[in-house]
C-alpha cells in the first residue's frame, strides 16, 4: 500500500469546511479544533508584523523615503532561493532517515509550514509539520526528531559561513571563539553518522546500520550552509536599497547573516526569542553600515520575510481551490 497520500487531501481535510452530513462528530470537532487552530496562528503573526512595524514606523518611514524600491525585488528571489535550499536540505534529511522519500511532498509540507516560523515559541511550525506527516502515517515523534537535527545543521552550518566574520569581522573575544568552537565541535561531533544513529535509536528511530553515512551528512550541511548564504544576499539587497554597499562587503554581510542565524537557532528554544535576531543583526551590520541603516534593515527583513512566509505558506489556499474547482 502507498505510503505517500495527494497532498490536496491532507490539507483539504484541516481545511474544509465540517458540514452537518459529516458521518463522525469526534472527527468533526477535531478538524473544527484544527481549523481554529490554523487560522488563529496566521491572525498573530499578522498582529505581530503590524505591531512591528507600527513601533518602528518613525524608523522605516525615514528610511524609507530615500529607498531604492527595485532592490526589493531581488530580496524576494534570494529570499526564495534560500527557501528552496532549506526545503532541500529538510528533504534530504526526511530521505535519508528513511521516512518519507517524496521530494515535492516533503518541500510543500516545509512551504506550508513556514508562516508558523513567526509565531513567538517557534514550536508552532514543527507542531504542524508532526500534523501534516502524521496524516500520512508518519509518527510525530519522527518529524520532531528530524525537527531538532535541522536545527542542529542550522547552527553548525551557520557558524560555517558566520566564521570569516567571527575571527576577522567582529574582533570577538578569546571567550567568545572558544564558546564558537566548543559548539561547532559538539554540533560536528553529533552529527557524524554512527553518534547520530545511536541517538535516534535512543529516542525510538531505528535504521539499518550504514544507512547514515558521511557524504549524506556533508550533502545536508551543503544545502543549509546554500540557506545561509542565499539569504545572506537577500540581507545585502535591503542594506543595498536603503545605503551604498560596495561589492567587497558582500562576503562579510553574508558571513554576519549566517552568524546571527546561527545564534538565533541556539536560542531556539526560549518561549519569547522575538527581537533576538533582529538586536544581533544591528549589532554586527553596524560594522558595515550606520547604525540607524542596521536596524533598519533588521526591522524590514523581519517584516519582508514574514510577509514572504505568509506568501508561500497561503500557496495551499490556491492548491486547494484549484482541486475543489476541477471537481
Amino acid at each position: 500500500m502507498k505510503l505517500v497520500a495527494p497532498i490536496n487531501k491532507i490539507f483539504q481535510t484541516l481545511t474544509t469546511r465540517i458540514t452537518c452530513s459529516a458521518p463522525r462528530p469526534a472527527g468533526d470537532l477535531r478538524k473544527r479544533l484544527l481549523r481554529l487552530v490554523w487560522v488563529g496562528l496566521g491572525s498573530l503573526v499578522l498582529v505581530l508584523m503590524a505591531l512591528l512595524i507600527w513601533r518602528s514606523r518613525e524608523t522605516l518611514l525615514e528610511m524609507l523615503r530615500t529607498a531604492r524600491y527595485e532592490y526589493f525585488a531581488w530580496t524576494f528571489v534570494a529570499y526564495a532561493v534560500s527557501i528552496g535550499a532549506v526545503a532541500l536540505g529538510w528533504h534530504l534529511v526526511m530521505h535519508h532517515l528513511g521516512q518519507q522519500s517524496d521530494w515535492i511532498l516533503n518541500f510543500k509540507i516545509y512551504i506550508y509550514t513556514l508562516a508558523a516560523r513567526r509565531v513567538p515559541g517557534t514550536l508552532w511550525y514543527i507542531a504542524g509539520r508532526a500534523v501534516l506527516y502524521k496524516r500520512l502515517g508518519i509518527p510525530g515523534r519522527f518529524s520532531a526528531l528530524a525537527s531538532a537535527v535541522e536545527v542542529l545543521l542550522s547552527i553548525v552550518s551557520g557558524l560555517m559561513v558566520g566564521a570569516p566574520a567571527l575571527f576577522l569581522q567582529t574582533k570577538s573575544s578569546p571567550a567568545h571563539i572558544t564558546i564558537f568552537v566548543l559548539v561547532e565541535l559538539v554540533g560536528l561531533c553529533l552529527l557524524y553518522p554512527r553518534v547520530l544513529h545511536w541517538l535516534l535509536a535512543r529516542f525510538g528511530h531505528h535504521m539499518e546500520p550504514g544507512r547514515l553515512t558521511v557524504p549524506k551528512v556533508l550533502s545536508w550541511l551543503g544545502a543549509y550552509a546554500a540557506m545561509w548564504v542565499s539569504g545572506g544576499l537577500m540581507a545585502c539587497t535591503v542594506v543595498a536599497a536603503l545605503y551604498p554597499l560596495d561589492l567587497s562587503q558582500i562576503p562579510w554581510a553574508i558571513s554576519l547573516w549566517a552568524l546571527t542565524g546561527a545564534i538565533s537557532f541556539a536560542a531556539f528554544l526560549l518561549p519569547h526569542n522575538l527581537g533576538i535576531s533582529e538586536i544581533t543583526l544591528s549589532i554586527l551590520l553596524s560594522r558595515l553600515v550606520p547604525l540607524p541603516i542596521a536596524m533598519a534593515t533588521a526591522i524590514l527583513i523581519r517584516v519582508l520575510t514574514t510577509i514572504f512566509d505568509i506568501m508561500w505558506s497561503s500557496l495551499f489556499l490556491l492548491e486547494k481551490n484549484k482541486a475543489i474547482s476541477a471537481r
